[in-house]
């Protein structure tokens, strides 16, 4: 997926109108040590030179049509960037700002994602998100031989990571270097929405797939929108997306 910091996103062969943060928490500023590159600040003023980017097919739907979501975490680093998983991902005191889907970008049990998104029916900001599910808490995903990330290693200007990561079996196993590298990159489609405190309500829903052993869900990857979906009708609507770090990007869009 290319990315144009000036202009439009490209999924697969339809452009991608890029996404509009409304938050009085939220700002664009120039932050020290990321290169002069401008990175959305979270409420918390953290960002770690981390740059969310989110984009759509279209922000004006015909009934009937479908919205495709293209999501990209990115180091805005020109060097590698060391950055630890919180302590508390999830849940009102955790770092995602709202309840939602983990996005996949990636198969196994590897956990915990780093992404999440969810599709609701009315005009919402990142503070109005919450505030309209106060008990969104969201609980870890885990299964058999599963791993848990401790950090996540960005390449320079990339959004391509390694990860450190524990497994636990009886006992946890010292935070090793994963072998294989993965890209926070994901492409998906859904048809319809979803109501605020669904993603709390069923979480696990976006991890459909079963293993090849039968036991546990992995990830359904390639991302694929979770079940229990409402088609769209006739309103406006927000796509939510956020990061573990505290990131949140918002695209308004409407269904005529």
């Amino acid at each position: 997926m290319a990315l144009v910091m000036a202009g439009v996103l490209a999924l697969v062969s339809i452009p991608l109108e890029t996404s509009s943060t409304e938050s009085s928490t939220q700002t664009s500023t120039e932050t020290p040590g990321c290169q002069g590159r401008t990175v959305i600040q979270n409420a918390t003023g953290d960002p770690n030179c981390l740059r969310l980017v989110v984009g759509v097919n279209s922000t004006t739907l015909s009934a009937g049509q479908s919205l495709q979501i293209s999501v990209n975490l990115v180091n805005g680093l020109q060097y590698s960037n060391n950055v630890s998983v919180p302590a508390v991902p999830y849940g009102p005191t955790g770092s995602f700002e709202f309840g939602g889907f983990s996005i996949a970008t990636w198969s196994g049990c590897l956990f915990p994602a780093p992404l999440q998104f969810i599709v609701v029916e009315g005009n919402y900001t990142v503070d109005s998100l919450p505030a309209a599910d106060p008990d969104y808490g969201l609980g870890g995903q885990m299964c058999a031989e599963g791993q848990t990330a401790t950090q996540f290693t960005f390449g320079a200007d990339s959004d391509s990571v390694n990860v450190t990561a524990v497994s636990c079996m009886g006992n946890c196993s010292p935070a090793t270097r994963l072998p294989t590298s993965y890209r926070l990159d994901s492409e998906f489609t859904v048809m319809g929405y979803w109501n605020v405190t669904y993603a709390r309500i069923h979480p696990l829903l976006a991890f459909s797939t079963k293993s090849s052993n039968g036991g546990g869900s992995s990830f359904g990857y390639p991302e694929v929108a979770p079940l229990g979906q409402i088609p769209f009708v006739p309103g406006v609507y927000t796509l939510a997306v956020s990061t573990m770090w505290g990131q949140a990007e918002l695209v308004h869009f409407t269904v005529k």
